[in-house]
């Protein structure tokens, strides 16, 4: 029918998988800051209650606060899923997928 579409019509979307390091927490937004570089990349969304409560110990235990931000020591690792990386290496739809361990 016109203007509708049929049920064999499926929007499948292509996202990248990158292992990641977690540089820290967004207050404000509840983002992962992450990068697969020295510097942050992207702010992942997304985390799940598990990985929310080891987040949680983690920025308790080593996390500096610094405003609006608390930062972590460098070595953490974790995985996420983005659409593409912009021209300044920043990842576009951040995802969180999980810690690395």
């Amino acid at each position: 029918m016109l203007g509708q579409r049929s049920a064999a019509w499926v929007k499948v979307k292509n996202y990248q998988e990158a292992e990641v390091n977690v540089f820290g927490y967004k207050k404000k937004d509840g983002a992962v800051l992450v990068g697969t570089e020295d510097r942050v990349q992207g702010h992942a969304i997304g985390i799940w209650p598990a990985d929310r409560a080891i987040l949680r110990e983690l920025l308790d235990y080593c996390g500096e606060d610094k405003g609006g931000t608390i930062w972590l020591p460098p070595g953490i690792r974790g995985r996420v899923k983005f659409k593409t990386l912009t021209p300044r290496r920043h990842m576009r739809d951040c995802s969180w997928v999980g810690f690395k361990v």
